[in-house]
């Protein structure tokens, strides 16, 4: 496919970013640019930096010496790490380098409500209006579960039960190890009366 065959959509045309409003007054005119080709798909066209241009070209190398042929357009992704991990392992790694670089929560809220999305006021005019309205959004979610945390799942009130009851059973046998077990045990039961143990005074 050449550049030839590429042509911006028509101003009252539907945006390509599923938006609902009208190209001319969606994503025209944004640092990006939509183009369509001769079979009428949209593809986004976004100017890339030298040091971005540097990567692809080097992933492409990678492509041509493990296939002997250049990756088709649409089908073969650049980076071969998507052929080797799952995109959910992709995000967990992403989200624990971000927590260890101690992103703000809510932009790592963000990151994994949007599926990847990381919009910033330097990028944010490479966004479509409907990736920012989406990224928009689960900031403000975030903020909102601050606020009104949702009421406790009645799974995870008895999983935190276990946990503290589990708790106890640890600390107790600690005891019984620490001081060993005398004729005049004592029995003592748990708070939660699901649970039970001997120790010793």
């Amino acid at each position: 496919m050449t550049v030839t065959s590429m042509r911006e959509p028509r101003s009252n045309a539907k945006c390509p970013c599923d938006s609902g409003l009208r190209y001319g007054s969606c994503c025209k005119g944004k640092a990006f640019k939509w183009v369509v080709d001769k079979d009428g798909d949209c593809h986004k066209r976004v100017p890339l930096v030298p040091e971005a241009v540097e990567i692809l070209e080097r992933a492409e190398e990678d492509f041509w010496r493990i296939f002997n042929r250049a990756p088709s357009k649409g089908s073969d992704p650049v980076f071969l790490w998507k052929y080797l991990v799952s995109e959910e392992e992709l995000e967990r790694q992403a989200v624990d380098a971000m927590q260890r670089a101690e992103v703000r929560p809510h932009i790592i809220h963000a990151y994994r409500k949007t599926g990847g999305l990381l919009i910033s006021r330097e990028n944010e005019k490479l966004a479509t209006t409907k990736d920012l309205a989406d990224w928009n959004a689960a900031i403000d979610q975030y903020f909102e579960l601050e606020r009104n945390p949702p009421p406790e799942h009645p799974i995870d009130a008895l999983l935190r039960s276990f946990e503290m009851e589990l708790d106890h059973c640890i600390i107790c046998f600690g005891y019984v190890l620490e001081h060993g077990l005398k004729r005049n045990a004592k029995r003592i039961r748990s708070s939660s009366a699901h649970f039970s143990w001997t120790t010793t005074r």
